[in-house]
C-alpha cells in the first residue's frame, strides 16, 4: 500500500494512492522459515539512550513503540531490549512489555541476564554477590520474581549464568555447577508458571566461555537437548563459533 517500514525511521515518504484493488481470488502466505526473528539493542550507550532521551524523555514505551511497530513492518517477532547500566526494561517504565505485547513482539532479556531480569536489577536488588556457590537462595529468589513479572505476556526465558558484568562466571569450567543451575531455573520456571519448564520458551546463549561448557557437556543433557534453544553469537572479533554438530 505503499508505507514503507521506514517511514517515520528514515523519512521514507509514503506512496499516496486515491483507490486500491485487489485481485479477487484466495492467497496463501506461508511462515517464515525462522521462528523468531529480531535485534538486540547493545552498546547503545550515548549514542541511542541521548537520542531517546532528546525525543522521547527517556527509553520508555514511547520509543518502544517505534521500535516493535518497526520491528512488525518487517515482519520481526523478536526483542533483547536495550540494558546498559543503569537501563532496566521492565522497571523504567513498566508500558515496555505491555507495548511489545501489544505489537506480537517476544521479549527475552541478553546473554548474561537469565531469568527475564536486567542486569542493573541486580545491583537494585542489594542481595551480594553474584555466586551461586554463596548466594543461592538470594539468586533464586531473584530470578523467581523476574518470572512472576513476566505473567502472560509472550517471552523467551534466557538460561544458564556468566559472572556479574558480563564476564566469565569463574576460573575453569565449571560444568557440574552449569548444569545445577539451569536444572534449578526451570524448576523456578515450572514452579511460577504451573507448567512444564519445556512448555516456555528458553534460550541459552553461547557467548564467549560459555562455548566450552557447551562443548563438554552430553548431548543427553537439558542444556544442550531440544527443551531449549541454542543461540549462537558472533564473537566481538567477528567471527562465528561453530555451528551444531
Amino acid at each position: 500500500m505503499g508505507v514503507s517500514p521506514w517511514y517515520w525511521w528514515a523519512d521514507v515518504p509514503v506512496q499516496k494512492s486515491s483507490t486500491i484493488f485487489l485481485q479477487k481470488g484466495r492467497f496463501v502466505s506461508t511462515g517464515p522459515a525462522v521462528k523468531y526473528r529480531g535485534i538486540f539493542i547493545n552498546d547503545e550507550a550515548p549514542a541511542f539512550r541521548n537520542w531517546a532521551t532528546e525525543k522521547f524523555g527517556g527509553i520508555n514505551h514511547q520509543v518502544y513503540e517505534k521500535i516493535c511497530e518497526l520491528l512488525l513492518r518487517n515482519k520481526a517477532n523478536f526483542l533483547w531490549p536495550s540494558m546498559w547500566l543503569p537501563t532496566m526494561f521492565n522497571v523504567d517504565d513498566p508500558l515496555n512489555p505491555k507495548v511489545a505485547d501489544d505489537f506480537g513482539i517476544v521479549v527475552s532479556t541478553s546473554h548474561h541476564e537469565p531469568m527475564m531480569r536486567a542486569h542493573n536489577e541486580w545491583s537494585v536488588f542489594k542481595s551480594g554477590a553474584w555466586d551461586y556457590r554463596t548466594n543461592k537462595e538470594k539468586l533464586q529468589q531473584f530470578w523467581r520474581g523476574g518470572v512472576q513479572r513476566m505473567g502472560n505476556y509472550e517471552s523467551m526465558v534466557t538460561v544458564g549464568m556468566r559472572g556479574d558484568g558480563d564476564a566469565g562466571m569463574g576460573e575453569g569450567t565449571a560444568v557440574d555447577l552449569l548444569k545445577t543451575i539451569i536444572k534449578d531455573q526451570r524448576t523456578i520456571l515450572a514452579e511460577v508458571t504451573g507448567k512444564p519448564a519445556e512448555q516456555t520458551p528458553q534460550v541459552w546463549a553461547i557467548y564467549k566461555e560459555v562455548q566450552d561448557y557447551f562443548d563438554l557437556l552430553p548431548f543427553t543433557e537439558p542444556a544442550r537437548s531440544r527443551a531449549s534453544g541454542v543461540l549462537k553469537l558472533d564473537r566481538s572479533g567477528g567471527s562465528y563459533y561453530l555451528i551444531g554438530r
